[in-house]
């Protein structure tokens, strides 16, 4: 190993310890090596930014890099990097254009199955802004397919966490889930803990978005202590990030600001944090003080998010931040409700339904409360105001039951676990209904009985927002004192609750007591068992609300007691449901492990196409496709690499395969011949046709034809097979009368028959009936240890007790092979019989196609090989065995023979 792979390997060691700086150090000596041709060095330096969080500095590196090699600027890696950069700039398109720009270069020459997989999968993340999700999917499981046959499991565990990307994106929360698990299980499996880490991170987040913050904290805690065993400062800080909110949501303020304090202090020790962290970090200490009531601090972390260089994502809550802060200051503010509907509009453009909803809503309460503080103050009826919180309402909804509409049924039932989503949520449907009834008369004409049905409504709102059943009765106590204006009230809950509890107006808890016969009112709920004993005398009119909200408070207490009994027992649930979705992806992970392992297994009509590489475990998979049509296939690959074996292949695995198949070389004969072997021909329609005879599109009648070296017809020709194809009928030639025929056609040429329609040597309309279902046979040489596989499998046909040496072996692996194949089949017969004992030697084994050796080696001596670089080179020049044989001054059948005779037959 030279000292610059050693190098490399030293940085791959370093990233996989998660030691950054020493990577960083070791690429930036390989840089100013000069390392032509050194493709490695783009995809470390990728995964070095990755691991800092740095990605957009890539774009830079590819630059430098091309640069420095300009000729490797169209190779399919160069690009697959070029492309992957220019996404994380945002520049979808552009990232789009060179991907796929890619995947042509890998079509066009030697396939890569890592470049392809990394390729496709890029191709789906360009499809995330917007969010085109089923071509975002279909491009990822196209890269997983890809990846997973070529053994790379890698990245399959990539594909998994992008697809999981597109279904949180998608809102399939659960399904985004089942493939961070699967990811982290085939992580496992191959030690990579870097892999583990990120996918453990990925599967927290996805799960507390699910509600479930147990297992949330589980993985996250994972991901957390792998990161800070290897140094890795930026992982550890995010993962801290995120269990800070989980304590946040459990109420544990001082646990969550503890928690992203930690996470500062990380991002400070690896250089940050960047101003996009900080805008989170502020984010999320901006929606804490918003939970604790403080503002100020709230307007302070929102202020703070506004910084030069933060992400658009960020800087959008800031402002919902802001503008919640100023509702809350100033209620029923007309320039709020402005600036809230100016940043639903802002998060609509962007696709950030979350914030566009919930902005939304806070638009249609503030003008719901300026609308009731004008109707209380006996100001007229303003219908456009009604009307554009009314369209708040209504935008809002639609966005938030868009949102959760695309979600699963568990996703949507946590997507409002989140404390701050949910009450968002009861005030937007709250003013609903309060918009819904704003123009109807009120109930009762006094101001005063005004004002009280509005607290009422304030108050079941408030009784619905408490999980415990106890605080659910301290809620409507305090109502009903404030209503009822009483120094003292009890509350009874009968039934399976069997509740009781006194509330006094400082909002103290006093003893339960018993009805007693000196109690001024007693109100009961006529929808449920509560009643309610209050120590002073109220009016007709308020005993009348009492009554109302004693019963509401019942109905909700019940649903708190069954929620509370739910809760507990979903903890257990979660932490089963969490351990078998484990084990069900850590099973799907090695059973997908196993497959990568296992031996190429082929139908018995595919014995004869042995490979285990992965070109070949593509065309196998592609041959699987073709098994239920009918339609044309056009079979392309160089010559000798068996493309009328494939035909056949083709023909006995699909609905024909009782039927006959016909082979014909359109090469090896002139236009007439060939016109009369197709369609047949009459007696006397030419000389020697001394009797009728059937073409062989009508042998082939409810079978297969396959027309091989297509790309060999003449002009005349093909225009004739077209009417046929198109008509489905053969004229026979001499004859009057046609005769229908149902033949399914595989065509095969080792010629590009796309650049033959641009140069005009072939017909284009021809092109697109024969280019249906393209199979390609890939050449000997992209195939690895096919070739040894191949090379014992014919040993053992011609002489079975005989075996290859090591060097023998490792010399027919090392060979570039230009006949493919039927070279191969060729040196093997030879050798076979030549070689003497039964083990073969290097010495025994020589290339069959000297006339492509020695065509750029200069001229040859022998008068033999002199023609057959004479013969070659003319066929590499003119690309047509007619003109070919015209510039070598000799005749076709000449030709033909001495191809043959040469080893130069196609």
């Amino acid at each position: 190993m030279s000292q610059s792979e050693t190098s490399a390997a030293a940085v791959e060691a370093a990233l996989d310890r998660g030691e950054l700086a020493l990577a960083d150090a070791l690429l930036a000596a390989l840089d100013t090596a000069d390392r032509a041709g050194d493709l490695t060095l783009l995809g470390l330096h990728r995964r070095v930014e990755e691991g800092r969080g740095t990605r957009l500095a890539q774009l830079g590196h590819v630059q430098a890099f091309v640069a420095r090699h300009p000729a490797l600027a169209a190779h399919p890696r160069v690009l697959v990097e070029r492309g992957l950069a220019l996404r994380a700039h945002g520049a979808m398109p552009e990232a789009r254009v060179e991907l796929l720009r890619a995947l042509d270069a890998l079509d066009r020459g030697p396939d890569d199955a890592w470049t392809r997989a990394t390729a496709l999968a890029g191709i789906g993340l360009t499809h995330f802004a917007p969010l085109d999700a089923e071509r975002a999917r279909r491009s990822l499981t196209e890269a997983r397919a890809v990846a997973a046959r070529a053994g790379l499991l890698e990245r399959v565990c990539h594909a998994d966490l992008y697809l999981a990307h597109v279904e949180i994106e998608a809102g399939e929360v659960d399904r985004a889930a089942h493939a961070y698990r699967r990811a982290v299980a085939t992580y496992e499996q191959l030690g990579d803990e870097a892999g583990v880490r990120h996918a453990s991170y990925n599967l927290g987040m996805c799960l507390s978005d699910l509600g479930r913050d147990r297992s949330a904290r589980r993985h996250l805690l994972r991901c957390k202590e792998i990161a800070e065993r290897r140094s890795e400062g930026w992982w550890a800080a995010w993962a801290t990030i995120i269990l800070g909110e989980l304590e946040r949501k459990a109420g544990r303020a001082e646990a969550a600001r503890a928690a992203w304090d930690r996470a500062e202090a990380a991002f400070r020790a690896v250089g940050g944090p960047t101003p996009t962290e900080r805008a989170w970090l502020e984010v999320r200490r901006g929606e804490l003080a918003l939970d604790l009531g403080d503002l100020r601090l709230a307007e302070a972390s929102a202020r703070a998010i506004h910084a030069e260089g933060v992400e658009p994502t960020p800087r959008m809550y800031g402002r919902l931040i802001l503008a919640i802060v100023r509702a809350r200051w100033r209620p029923a503010s007309a320039a709020v409700e402005r600036t809230l509907a100016g940043i639903a509009v802002d998060a609509e453009a962007q696709a950030l339904n979350e914030i566009a909803w919930r902005a939304r809503s806070l638009a249609a309460a503030v003008a719901a409360r300026r609308h009731a503080e004008q109707r209380l103050d006996g100001a007229p009826l303003d219908p456009r105001r009604l009307e554009t919180a009314r369209d708040h309402v209504r935008r809002a909804i639609a966005t938030l039951e868009g949102t959760m509409g695309s979600m699963a049924r568990a996703a949507r039932r946590s997507y409002l676990c989140d404390h701050v989503r949910r009450e968002d949520a009861r005030e937007l449907y709250r003013n609903e209904a309060l918009l819904a009834a704003a123009s109807a008369p009120l109930l009762t004409p006094s101001l005063a009985a005004r004002s009280a049905w509005l607290r009422l409504l304030g108050a079941i709102a408030e009784m619905g927002a408490v999980e415990e059943p106890i605080d659910v009765l301290r809620r409507g106590l305090d109502a009903v004192i404030e209503l009822s204006l009483v120094e003292r009230a009890w509350i009874w809950l009968g039934g399976d609750t069997d509740l009781a509890l006194g509330r006094d107006r400082a909002g103290r808890d006093l003893p339960s007591r018993a009805e007693s016969a000196d109690a001024r009112v007693v109100a009961h709920g006529r929808a449920s068992s509560a009643r309610v004993l209050l120590d002073g005398v109220v009016d007709a009119e308020l005993a009348e609300l009492v009554d109302a909200l004693v019963a509401v408070a019942g109905v909700l207490c019940d649903a708190a007691t069954v929620r509370a009994r739910w809760k507990e027992k979903s903890v257990r649930t979660e932490a089963e449901a969490e351990a078998l979705a484990t084990e069900l992806a850590r099973t799907e992970a090695a059973l997908g492990a196993a497959r990568t392992r296992l031996p190429l297994e082929p139908r018995e009509t595919r014995r004869a196409l042995l490979g285990k590489s992965a070109p070949m475990r593509e065309l196998h998979v592609r041959l699987d496709r073709l098994q239920k049509t009918e339609l044309p296939v056009l079979v392309t690959g160089e010559s000798g690499t068996g493309k009328e074996l494939v035909a056949r292949i083709v023909h006995d695995e699909s609905p024909r395969a009782r039927g006959p198949f016909v082979a014909v070389n359109c090469g090896a004969l002139s236009e007439s011949l060939l016109e009369s072997e197709l369609f047949g021909h009459v007696r006397g329609a030419f000389s020697g046709a001394h009797r009728d005879a059937p073409g062989l599109f009508t042998v082939a009648h409810g079978g297969t034809l396959l027309l091989d070296e297509v790309g060999e017809m003449s002009l005349g020709m093909q225009t004739k097979l077209l009417r046929v194809l198109q008509e489905g009928e053969v004229r026979p030639v001499g004859g009057e009368r046609a005769r229908k025929v149902d033949v399914r056609v595989i065509a095969a040429t080792h010629r590009a028959l796309e650049r033959m329609v641009e140069a005009g040597s072939f017909r284009q309309d021809l092109y697109y009936r024969l280019h249906v279902l393209p199979v390609h046979v890939p050449p000997l040489r992209v195939r690895g240890d096919d070739t040894l596989l191949l090379a014992r499998a014919l040993l053992a046909e011609v002489a079975p007790k005989k075996r290859l040496s090591p060097e023998a072996a490792a010399w027919l692996v090392a060979q570039p092979w230009p006949g493919n194949v039927r070279e191969l089949r060729a040196v093997i017969e030879s050798a076979a019989v030549l070689g003497e004992g039964d083990v073969l030697h290097q010495r025994d084994l020589v290339p069959r196609a000297p006339g492509r050796a020695r065509v750029t080696a200069g001229l040859p001596e022998r008068l033999d090989d002199l023609e057959a670089w004479a013969i070659a080179r003319a066929l590499e020049r003119h690309g047509s065995r007619v003109a070919a044989a015209r510039a070598l001054g000799i005749g076709r059948a000449t030709l033909y023979r001495k191809m043959t005779e040469y080893g130069l037959a196609r």
